[in-house]
């Protein structure tokens, strides 16, 4: 009985369970679909969120919690801004994550902030759309910024940017 008008990134848990971003129909927010492993739908999450929040890439962490990573409108800037959040198992926001903040790192981050990361703030930015996310073997979840240097963002179970590096393709 859940209406779905588009879906998005899933993320496989290693009991089976699938979460999925839904966007319905009838809703402003988007929400995260749990299915069993047959298939059946075990939950609903409603984002919670002050903002219209677009999600793009998704890793659920052993904990239930939820780190998601997307575009968010913006009023004062009247565009599209990259966005990443901590999310509760319910929904609600724990904690923002800013790439930006990353003073016990050798190096600053230069290009996946919210301020001034989207060229054309009417269009989703595509180092988000075409980015992706994975929860690696070592507890950290591994964000990729797509890009001509693709931008890796390690981030702990906590939301705390533990390291960043960059993969350049060459020629």
């Amino acid at each position: 009985d859940i209406k779905v008008q588009i879906a998005g990134a899933f993320f496989v848990a290693p009991d089976g369970r699938v979460s999925q971003v839904a966007f319905p129909p009838d809703e402003p927010q988007s929400s995260i679909l749990v299915f069993k492993d047959d298939g059946s739908c075990h939950s609903k999450i409603k984002l919670d969120t002050h903002f219209s929040f677009q999600p793009y890439q998704l890793a659920v962490l052993p904990s239930g919690a939820m780190l998601i990573s997307g575009l968010r409108w913006s009023a004062r800037d009247k565009g599209y801004l990259p966005y990443v959040g901590l999310f509760s198992a319910s929904g609600s926001i724990l904690k923002e994550v800013d790439l930006r903040d990353e003073s016990s790192l050798e190096e600053p981050a230069d290009g996946n902030a919210p301020e001034g990361a989207v060229q054309d703030k009417s269009k989703p930015d595509p180092s988000v759309t075409r980015g992706a996310m994975q929860l690696a073997a070592d507890g950290n979840v591994y964000l990729m910024r797509n890009g001509p240097a693709a931008e890796i963002y390690v981030v702990s179970q906590g939301g705390v940017v533990v390291r960043r590096f960059a993969v350049d393709p060459g020629d």
